[in-house]
């Protein structure tokens, strides 16, 4: 018999709502550097393009990083931490 914790069942229901959730503010963000990329190369530089890409480029850095924290879930306790008390 295997015992599940009380949130188990509840896992896939909250990954799949995360990964909606972050495509969803994700997809604009790529969508406008993509977007930017295209027009540098294709040499049609606008300098204020390039100046809000920079933030957007920040903003979806930091929501990749939000989702690999949330969606790989908490990190168990390593052997060595286990033993020690604080």
């Amino acid at each position: 018999m295997t015992h599940s914790s009380p949130g188990a069942e509840e896992r896939p229901l909250r990954t799949l709502g995360w990964m909606f959730v972050l495509v969803l503010a994700g997809a604009p963000l790529a969508d406008y550097l993509w977007e930017t990329l295209h027009q540098l190369l294709a040499l049609q530089i606008d300098g204020r393009r390039i100046l809000i890409s920079i933030p957007v480029a920040l903003a979806l850095a930091g929501l990749l990083m939000l989702a690999t924290k949330v969606l790989r879930g908490p990190e168990p306790e390593s052997a060595t931490t286990a033993g020690k008390e604080t």
